[in-house]
């Protein structure tokens, strides 16, 4: 079994070596590489944010947590930097890598790599603590409960 590393750049390049060793290997069958590639999810790799009148490039790598306080979509990251997402949180989720994110609640989207640790909380709902006390306490309820579990041990 090969193991390749598919990037943005050489996806199409990659995918119609692998089909034509395929299509060889099996006496022809003609996949598009089109045809395969529609069928493979990408996920956003980083956002365009303006934070007085200054445009800045954000890495999805660098977001720690995404929340929406009511009135907008806010980005925080590691460094505890925010920005303001034009996206509501349901189209986040969808762009986003479900391995890396998961939504907690109807407010918070986190990163695999900003929680510290969770813990039983009232009525078998979770409560997750983030690292460097980016939020206080991200409620998990009891339905997501065995989801987030599954997800953390991947």
């Amino acid at each position: 079994m090969k193991v390749i590393v598919i990037d943005d750049n050489n996806n199409s390049q990659i995918l119609n070596r692998i089909l034509n060793e395929h299509n060889t290997a099996l006496g022809g069958n003609g996949m598009d590489a089109r045809v395969l590639s529609s069928t493979i999810k990408t996920y956003r790799q980083r956002f365009i944010v303006a934070k007085n009148e200054v445009y800045y490039k954000l890495a999805v790598n660098d977001i720690a947590y995404v929340c929406f306080d009511g009135c907008a979509t806010r980005a925080f990251t590691f460094d505890k930097k925010t920005f303001v997402l034009n996206m509501s949180l349901d189209r986040l989720e969808e762009e986003l890598d479900p391995k890396v994110f998961f939504r907690t609640n109807r407010q918070i989207i986190v990163n695999v790599d900003a929680v510290d640790r969770f813990e039983v909380y009232f009525k078998h709902r979770l409560v997750v603590k983030l690292v460097n006390g980016l939020h206080n306490k991200v409620l998990i309820s009891r339905a997501k409960a065995s989801s987030f579990k599954d997800w953390m041990n991947q």
